[in-house]
């Protein structure tokens, strides 16, 4: 499979100096996607004729195009229109390659890292490209949505990486949505409807993610990075949406409204036998609880205190009464 030193020598230099004719000859806007095209090519031929040396130069090149990229995106030499095309194209030809390698995997034995090595350069470049011609609401849904797409390709092909990859967007979507809808200032209604978005989309995806956990688990193999990123997606769902509720919530209807994520939690929870979501809806109505006696009694009007009193003791009982009356059924969802 190898190739001797003396052969892969002179084509290393050959491809070298292609790469900076490029440089010189062609728009600086369309160098970058030169690169890119032309690292796809040798990763072809180093797949379809084994040459490890041609692989090793398409990598090379496509890690150097996803440099140029970042460098066309900081100093905007283009307009953004054509800045906008040639990186999506360089993005295109970045995720192609390492599908390609990936598909290849089995007959080249190529590094899983170098692989994903690749389709990590190409994401982040997506990501950075998004956030250049993008309004800023709408910078982290498109990394949320992004990460879904990454998620499904990867729970489907089995592929880790690109699951490590949209666990990553989806933390930096979480961040960079929250960050205008939880400012002290008000808050534009969009802030707050791509939030509760970006929300929904980490309790789908974290529920799965965390089925797909216990599923590989049952069959006898372990994905403890998937588990543990299911279980962070949930909780910081719950944490995002119980700071969005306590910002934007009146103070006379916080603990109401907490007290009702909390019970909406616990029934998600055994719904979709998500132990996660019991015990996160479980411990916010002990805080309201707490919160009902330590702080609503001195400081809520009267009518306040009795109808959060009155609906999170109806809550509770509600929860108790099932749990007595379904005794057997719930314990098989636990």
């Amino acid at each position: 499979r190898g190739e001797p030193a003396v052969t892969a020598a002179p084509g290393l230099v050959g491809t070298g100096t292609f790469a900076l004719s490029k440089a010189r000859v062609l728009p600086i806007e369309m160098v970058a996607a030169a690169w890119a095209a032309t690292g796809l090519v040798l990763l072809m031929l180093g797949i379809g004729r084994s040459r490890v040396g041609q692989r090793m130069q398409g990598y090379a090149l496509l890690s150097l195009s996803a440099l140029g990229t970042f460098d066309q995106l900081h100093k905007q030499f283009i307009t953004p229109t054509d800045l906008a095309w040639w990186s999506a194209l360089v993005v295109g030809l970045m995720y192609t390659s390492a599908w390609l390698a990936r598909s290849a995997r089995t007959r080249t034995q190529d590094s899983a890292l170098l692989v994903g090595f690749v389709s990590a350069l190409a994401t982040l470049v997506f990501a950075v490209l998004q956030s250049h011609v993008l309004a800023n609401l709408q910078i982290g849904p498109a990394w949320a949505a992004t990460g879904i797409a990454l998620l499904t390709i990867g729970l489907q092909r089995q592929a880790a990486d690109l699951r490590w990859q949209s666990y990553a967007l989806f933390g930096a979507a979480a961040l960079h949505t929250a960050t205008p809808a939880l400012e002290p200032a008000d808050p534009s209604t969009a802030a707050i409807v791509w939030l509760l978005a970006v929300i929904l989309a980490l309790y789908v995806c974290g529920s799965i993610v965390r089925r797909t956990a216990a599923s590989a688990r049952a069959a006898g193999a372990e994905l403890p990075i998937d588990d543990v990123a299911g279980a962070i997606a949930l909780l910081g769902a719950t944490g995002l949406l119980s700071a969005l509720i306590t910002q934007q919530v009146r103070p006379s209807a916080t603990t109401l409204v907490l007290g009702l994520q909390g019970l909406g939690l616990m029934l998600g929870g055994l719904v979709t036998r998500e132990r996660i979501l019991r015990l996160s809806g479980l411990a916010l109505l002990l805080a309201c609880i707490l919160k009902l006696f330590l702080y609503d009694l001195r400081e809520l009007e009267a009518l306040a205190r009795i109808v959060s009193f009155v609906i999170l003791g109806l809550s509770l009982l509600a929860i108790s009464w099932t749990y007595t009356r379904y005794r057997e059924q719930i314990r098989k969802f636990l």
